[in-house]
């Protein structure tokens, strides 16, 4: 990315980064089903308690709803740092487990408690994708408007 960013080659870097996320939310969606499929499976691997392996499930079930979107938000905070875009990069990176998840954690868990403490991660995970999701427009709206001038100088 880092690459086709630094010789202008911005469609590149465009199909580049599509062809990652779709990549990545393909084998997150893979991963989902397993864990979600075989949740209490995975738990009796370590510990063989019922109370824990009930409680591991509905844990487990509840993360997998944003790792479908996860591949979304690593593809995307990997781009900006890979383009030297370092407060983009850190919004994101703050966004996962402060911006979003700390204010989540609070609200859900008292007001839902058990489950709110549990689905705070998974909303913090979606706010935060999308949060890459504007800034990646963003930075892909500039792109295009860079990718026009170039090809007007060139011409």
């Amino acid at each position: 990315m880092g690459y086709s960013y630094g010789a202008n080659k911005y469609n590149r870097l465009l199909e580049t980064i599509k062809r990652s996320i779709a990549i990545g939310t393909i084998m997150n969606t893979v991963f989902a089903i397993l864990f979600f499929a075989f949740s209490g499976l995975l738990i009796r691997v370590f510990i063989n308690d019922a109370n824990v392996i009930d409680l591991g499930e509905k844990i487990i079930r509840a993360f997998v709803l944003a790792m479908l979107f996860l591949g979304i938000q690593m593809v995307l905070m990997v781009t900006f740092q890979s383009l030297g875009k370092t407060v983009e990069s850190l919004i994101i990176s703050l966004g996962r487990q402060g911006l979003f998840f700390i204010p989540a954690l609070i609200i859900f868990s008292s007001l839902w408690g058990f489950y709110g403490f549990i689905f705070a991660q998974p909303v913090a995970d979606i706010a935060t994708t999308s949060l890459s999701l504007t800034l990646f427009l963003i930075l892909k709206k500039k792109l295009l408007i860079s990718s026009e001038e170039i090809a007007v100088k060139d011409v």
